[in-house]
């Protein structure tokens, strides 16, 4: 056995398998560090790892470590640096004895490990208390610092169980209910901040679920509406961690477009408003509140419908109230005063309208009432695949149209060219069966039929 000193650093170094540094068991060898030699004159054993499918070439910068088998298996991890000599890379092998008969594992010619990052070489088949040699050996003259890692015994590792995932950011939400797209949020397993591999799952991550290999923290960016499930385990090499996760809602609020039949309705009369294009997912839920002058509720209703009536004269205001449905408990009842929500501080859209009740007596048309359909008829309803619409004495070059689910969510929409014909058909064959609402909008009046969808 012989002394070296390079790089201000002293460590013993075996050259033969005869001399190899002792150590009681693998467990032992954990944080043990060296530096290969920069050259040995010895050349053994010769042909390179003998009893290998490769054993050929010449050893070149040897060190040999011998340890008594505490274990049948085990998993070393060895991390290289201050390589020499064109760090081409690093071979290594495991023998039971100096006569180098039992060849156990390793790497000979032509499959060199790389010398940039840590490399984990599992041993297996190892019989307790027996004596075994293990070589590194330097490709075409590379020689190394190097520290040994002992990560796993017979499959048992010490690494710590993180307790849960928390959000550290400073955005994170309080209820997990983030309410707004494009937020970036940074998470960190509470219990676990060791060197280890760090192995991050993000479900749904659209189209597909992502795995990320990274550190101890992950941020993700959240552009899309969603519930999203985030997820770690800690990794070693040997043994992972059980997965700990957060769960989150990503929520836009949009309270959408509210229709009117129209803004002013004779007193006592019903009028029907309706929304499109508002946010539909769990946790949102839509709803609508007709107030009278007063602020006083006369109509509330869930969904995106609501029929309004008024026995005086005066301006009623129509809200579209997009919400957590976890203040549902919140939702006015009819008699109750309503106080628009600050949605800039709650997690919510809010929009309204007015529709004006009056004792309307027409003694002409007004102008922009002639824009509107005299005639409208939709046939057959309810119909199977194919739906026509006739349109007469309209004065529109176009008329633009949608069809909406009972959500409220836009199916189907497009435009017909009124200067050509008054009867259009829609193939509808696509949509499930059930109640749809056509919408149809001249650019300054919208009209609304209900129409059925039958198998």
């Amino acid at each position: 056995m012989i002394l070296l000193s390079v790089n201000n650093f002293s460590f013993s170094q075996a050259l033969t398998c005869e001399e190899a540094i002792a150590f009681s068991s693998i467990e032992e060898m954990d944080g043990y560090e060296s530096y290969m030699p920069i050259e040995n004159p010895f050349d053994e054993p010769v042909p390179f790892c003998p009893g290998s499918p490769q054993g050929s070439g010449n050893p070149q910068n040897m060190s040999w470590l011998k340890f008594i088998a505490s274990s049948t298996e085990a998993s070393l991890e060895i991390t290289f640096s201050n390589c020499q000599a064109g760090a081409f890379g690093i071979q290594y092998g495991l023998y039971t004895d100096c006569n180098f008969t039992d060849y156990l594992l390793g790497t000979c010619v032509g499959d060199a490990i790389p010398v940039g990052t840590p490399v984990i070489i599992h041993m297996s088949g190892m019989t307790v208390g027996e004596d075994y040699f293990f070589f590194l050996d330097g490709d075409l003259g590379t020689y190394c610092e190097y520290y040994i890692d002992v990560i796993c015994i017979d499959g048992l590792a010490i690494i710590s169980q993180p307790s849960s995932l928390e959000c550290i950011s400073d955005n994170c939400p309080e209820d997990e209910i983030v309410c707004s797209l494009g937020e970036t949020l940074t998470f960190e397993p509470e219990g676990l901040d060791e060197d280890v591999d760090y192995i991050w799952t993000v479900l749904p991550s659209p189209p597909e679920g992502i795995t990320i290999s990274g550190n101890n923290d992950f941020s993700a960016t959240f552009d899309s509406a969603g519930y999203y499930e985030i997820c770690v385990v800690g990794n070693n090499g040997c043994v992972e961690t059980t997965p700990v996760c957060y769960t989150t809602y990503v929520v836009g609020p949009d309270a959408g477009t509210i229709l009117l039949e129209s803004d002013t309705i004779c007193i006592g009369e019903r009028t029907t408003v309706s929304i499109i294009d508002f946010f539909i997912g769990n946790p949102m839920i839509i709803s609508m509140i007709a107030v009278d002058p007063d602020g006083k509720v006369i109509e509330a209703e869930w969904g995106s419908e609501l029929e309004v009536k008024y026995d005086e004269e005066g301006i009623v205001k129509v809200y579209s109230y997009n919400f957590l449905s976890s203040v549902s408990s919140d939702f006015p009842n009819v008699g109750d005063f309503f106080t628009p929500p600050d949605c800039s501080e709650n997690c919510c859209a809010i929009d309204s309208m007015d529709i004006v009740f009056a004792d309307i007596k027409i003694t002409s048309l007004p102008e922009r009432l002639t824009q509107v359909p005299t005639e409208v008829r939709i046939f057959p309803n309810p119909f199977k695949e194919t739906l026509k619409i006739e349109i007469k004495n309209i004065n529109s070059d176009e008329l633009k149209f949608s069809i909406l689910n009972l959500k409220g969510q836009k199916v189907k929409s497009g435009e017909w060219q009124m200067n050509t014909k008054d009867l259009f058909e829609l193939d509808l064959s696509d949509l499930s069966s059930g109640l749809y609402q056509l919408v149809m909008n001249n650019g300054d009046e919208v009209l609304t039929k209900k129409i059925i969808k039958i198998d």
